[in-house]
């Protein structure tokens, strides 16, 4: 019974992780080049991305999955409803980032999702319902936006935060990894979370916990071993 313990436990991780989570922790992994905030200098490419990550966004919000409760039903807010704020933040985050780099303002863009989030959450019973396989897929490219700023933050830092780890407890320069750790964290509730959150209404909250660690995990990886490895050959 013991040593069937761990094996559990490990299974019980796995069904945690779906294709997506696999995904976006392979884009972090090999750093690709998908900018988003903390990005260096967002190109047309990106932008063009970034616009088609913001229309799946908005077909997902002005639609519904089978079965899914109202976000402001029975008198308090479901995860989906609560994940509209950071999801709106998040957008609008991306926006001013990288939509200037194809000529569009970020404002009205801004101003669209908000506009979006408030009207279905009101609308909610009349929206058309879609299969949920097909919302994930929406909400899929704005995943990988902020997989890609997960990365970026965790691998500008990564020197910095190896060295504030190695040094002694009493440092009180060590503060600072909570405050990278956090930044990070906030990247990923508005850009990865909260995305995948409006799209599946079975949504839980505590997974994303494991998934973060993933990410994170694919992150440092990618940082340090595959950036050596690109440094190294000159690829």
């Amino acid at each position: 019974m013991e040593a069937s313990q761990p094996t559990d436990t490990a299974a019980r991780l796995r069904s945690l992780i779906r294709w997506e989570d696999a995904l976006l922790a392979l884009v972090a992994l090999v750093g690709a080049g998908v900018s988003g905030p903390g990005s260096r200098a967002a190109g047309p490419i990106t932008g063009v991305f970034v616009l088609v990550a913001i229309a799946g966004i908005l077909a997902c919000l002005l639609t519904r999955g089978p079965g899914e409760p109202p976000p402001l039903g029975a008198g308090e807010m479901t995860f989906q409803g609560w994940a509209r704020f950071p999801l709106a933040a998040g957008v609008g985050m991306v926006s001013i980032d990288t939509l200037p780099a194809i000529g569009i303002g970020g404002g009205g863009v801004i101003g669209l999702v908000f506009l979006a989030v408030i009207v279905s959450a009101f609308v909610h019973r009349w929206l058309p319902v879609i299969p949920v396989a097909i919302r994930r897929l929406l909400v899929l490219p704005m995943g990988m936006v902020g997989a890609g700023a997960f990365d970026r933050i965790i691998g500008s830092h990564l020197p910095d935060i190896m060295g504030l780890i190695n040094r002694p407890h009493g440092d009180p320069t060590r503060q600072f990894l909570p405050l990278i750790l956090a930044a990070a964290a906030a990247v990923y509730v508005m850009l990865v979370v909260a995305p995948h959150a409006i799209a599946d209404p079975g949504a839980r909250r505590w997974p994303w916990v494991v998934r973060f660690g993933l990410l994170l995990l694919a992150a440092v990886l990618g940082n340090s071993v595959v950036g050596r490895v690109v440094t190294r050959f000159g690829l």
